[in-house]
């Protein structure tokens, strides 16, 4: 992931007004000699397990939990990336409430979500499906929606511990995703391969900071990723970039 050495990113800005600036991820593309990483002053890529495609938001989150526990009386800027609502998608525990009526063409699938080419039509990433069953697109959406309920589940222990910390009264939590999935809309299993359909873009935004942000406010007009940088900036009492 390199973005142009043109553009001015977010953890510098926070890095530049005297801030610590922290990065943990399951991405792979996101190492310590990428323009994105190098601007953080402490990097942790988290690594899969044999089993998983991803590291688990248990894992990653374990890692960041850590670390601001041990750097709790520093003002810092923390980057979490995590995977696992990103296809492939492994099957959990957390899955089964979502799952249809058996038989499920479970069979159909590996252990890690990826369509088996001699048993079904189904295309991988970014390629096109075809003759897909509804019994096939019920089982990847159950997937999928195990992934989020997993995700939620441990994001919200994540805030807990800081709550029991003390920490979240002087902690700012934005949660969002740099894309959908299509999961069989428009003929596509991921995001890559169609064209930009709300599936992709139609992504949440999220801010939690206590006193600072009204909770349950809704924003009715249309925002894009583009607006977390002054958001945050305004929420830290730091001046925009000229």
């Amino acid at each position: 992931i390199q973005p142009s050495p043109s553009r001015v990113l977010l953890p510098e800005v926070f890095r530049g007004a005297g801030w610590t600036t922290a990065a943990f991820v399951g991405h792979a593309g996101i190492t310590h000699d990428s323009t994105f990483g190098e601007t953080f002053d402490h990097l942790v890529q988290v690594p899969p397990s044999d089993s998983i495609a991803y590291p688990s938001a248990k894992e990653v989150l374990g890692e960041a939990l850590s670390w601001i526990r041990e750097n709790a009386d520093k003002r810092a800027f923390v980057y979490i990336h995590l995977m696992d609502t990103h296809f492939p998608h492994v099957r959990k525990a957390d899955m089964e409430a979502f799952l249809p009526p058996p038989p499920h063409p479970a069979e159909h699938f590996t252990s890690k979500g990826v369509p088996h080419q001699q048993k079904t039509t189904w295309g991988l990433n970014n390629q096109r499906m075809k003759h897909t069953s509804p019994d096939d697109l019920a089982y990847l959406n159950a997937l999928y929606d195990g992934d989020l309920r997993y995700t939620s589940r441990h994001i919200g222990a994540f805030w807990d511990n800081l709550s029991r910390k003390g920490l979240t009264g002087r902690t700012t939590l934005v949660l969002t995703s740099d894309h959908g999935e299509e999961l069989g809309d428009h003929g596509y299993v991921s995001q890559i391969g169609g064209a930009p359909w709300d599936t992709i873009f139609h992504i949440p935004l999220l801010f939690v900071s206590p006193g600072k942000a009204p909770a349950g406010r809704r924003i009715a007009d249309p925002v894009e990723s583009i607006d977390i940088f002054p958001t945050l900036l305004d929420l830290a009492g730091i001046a925009l970039p000229p």
